[in-house]
């Protein structure tokens, strides 16, 4: 409302002020998210609603949400998918979370690069997803500790390009509740590549499985 008030009156400053604060409370609300999410999975209540779906359509809906971001930075955002890949069962808002994290934070460390994002099932009637970029990457030790609540590189990682350090983790833990698996490769300079492996379908255990509307 204050915003459009502000474009009445023509008011350039206040807009930029307005949406610096939007994009504040924005951040605000990822991280109150991610904090009950990570309390959720830590205390056995999160719930796992498996359908059916089209993998094609959920990276498209991914990958038009995360281009402003990497266009910001001036990176090419570039995708692929099988096409032998029609559906895959598993939980879709769980997906579409993982896929987000992991390519805004491929997008975030990368400046001036390319962000791939690769899609194809196995042989086994699951699927793998790569995201790869061309960005800072990281070292051994770095690499080690990539997927612990709240970590980072080092501090001035953490000034230089904001985040929780919660993207990662919350990809591990859900994809752990969808009996899936993730991987990392990173060379500093060079860039990280993170792998993530899907069963045919999660073994969800009892009582938390839930159905598709």
């Amino acid at each position: 409302m204050l915003e459009e008030d502000a474009h009445d009156r023509r008011n350039s400053a206040s807009i930029d002020d307005l949406r610096k604060i939007q994009g504040a409370a924005r951040n605000l609300l990822e991280l109150i998210n991610a904090l009950l999410d990570l309390t959720k999975i830590e205390a056995g209540h999160m719930p796992v609603v498996i359908e059916r779906f089209t993998p094609a359509a959920l990276l498209d809906e991914v990958m038009d949400g995360i281009r402003p971001m990497a266009e910001k930075n001036g990176n090419h955002l570039r995708s692929e998918i099988d096409p032998a890949l029609m559906e895959i069962e598993t939980d879709r808002t769980k997906l579409r979370q993982i896929l987000l994290n992991l390519v805004s934070n491929a997008c975030i460390f990368t400046a001036r690069g390319e962000v791939r994002v690769h899609m194809a099932g196995d042989m086994a009637g699951g699927c793998w997803i790569r995201v790869e970029d061309t960005g800072i990457g990281m070292d051994a030790e770095q690499l080690r500790r990539v997927f612990e609540p709240f970590v980072q590189a080092d501090a001035s990682t953490t000034r230089k390009y904001g985040g929780t350090g919660l993207g990662l983790p919350l990809a591990r833990d859900y994809l752990a509740l969808l009996g899936g698996q993730i991987e990392a490769e990173s060379s500093p300079g060079v860039g990280s590549r993170f792998t993530v492996l899907l069963p045919a379908r999660p073994a969800v255990p009892s009582g938390e499985q839930g159905k598709a509307s």
